[in-house]
């Protein structure tokens, strides 16, 4: 059952399934569907193979593509409807039961739609849409945390040495304020993201960061779309993240 794609004949193939699962197609829907098989898959692909793509392209090629085209007539209803998919897996997974005030569940939410809409094109069919989607959002609310816990860490960091450098020589009345403490964290992460060509990036991360604004209220602050700002904080995150600066003074 094993055997190479290439020695079977797609077309006959495809009309088997097609007589099999009673799907009704005309001649030329037959070869609609080897055309699309075929650029999804290589002529060594086994007939086992063949067959699930197969069977999971009838099942979710509408949707996709509905979801892949902001002209199709379906396109919002589809997403409003993955938008609850995504609500669920996250709750489903957990990422709500805490209480972290970071942990925004709507910009959380959105993050993994984009993530989902970014990795749409890379969508093979080899299974169910929804079996791809979870795991995208999964890892998609994994790579927020692990972001989240970086930036609770350096701050953390930063205020006890804060602390430890002036608990010792300034009277109480003058130990610094936490909002002093945001200002001297903001100005490190400030000069790290003004020597990217992309000046948008330390306002957007700061105001996300400091402010902890959502990227809907951001880029209506900025006149962006949400959209545009996730992903420019996305970057910022990844430059912050990756700093040799950073990482050389969170290592004192």
């Amino acid at each position: 059952m094993d055997g190479a794609a290439s020695s079977v004949d797609w077309v006959a193939f495809v009309e088997q399934l097609n007589a099999e699962q009673g799907w009704g197609f005309a001649p030329a829907d037959v070869l609609a569907y080897v055309a699309a098989l075929r650029s999804l898959l290589p002529p060594t692909a086994s007939p086992a193979k063949l067959r699930r793509v197969c069977l999971n392209y009838y099942a979710d090629a509408p949707l996709v593509a509905a979801l892949s085209d902001c002209q199709h007539p379906n396109y919002h209803a589809a997403w409003v409807d993955w938008h609850g998919f995504a609500f669920q897996v996250l709750y489903s997974s957990g990422w709500f039961a805490s209480d972290d005030p970071a942990c925004d569940t709507e910009d959380l939410a959105q993050m993994t739609l984009l993530e989902l809409l970014r990795s749409l094109p890379s969508f093979n069919f080899e299974s169910r849409l929804h079996t791809w989607a979870h795991a995208v959002i999964v890892r998609s609310a994994q790579r927020a945390g692990r972001d989240r816990c970086t930036a609770r860490r350096v701050q953390q960091r930063f205020v006890m040495r804060q602390q430890n450098a002036t608990s010792q020589f300034a009277p109480e009345y003058q130990q610094p304020t936490a909002s002093t403490e945001g200002r001297v964290l903001s100005q490190l992460v400030h000069d790290v993201l003004m020597k990217t060509a992309d000046l948008r990036l330390p306002q957007i991360f700061l105001l996300h960061a400091l402010r902890d604004l959502t990227s809907d209220q951001i880029a209506a602050l900025l006149q962006l779309k949400p959209a545009r700002v996730r992903r420019l904080l996305g970057q910022a995150r990844g430059i912050v993240r990756h700093s040799p600066a950073l990482q050389a003074w969170c290592a004192d």
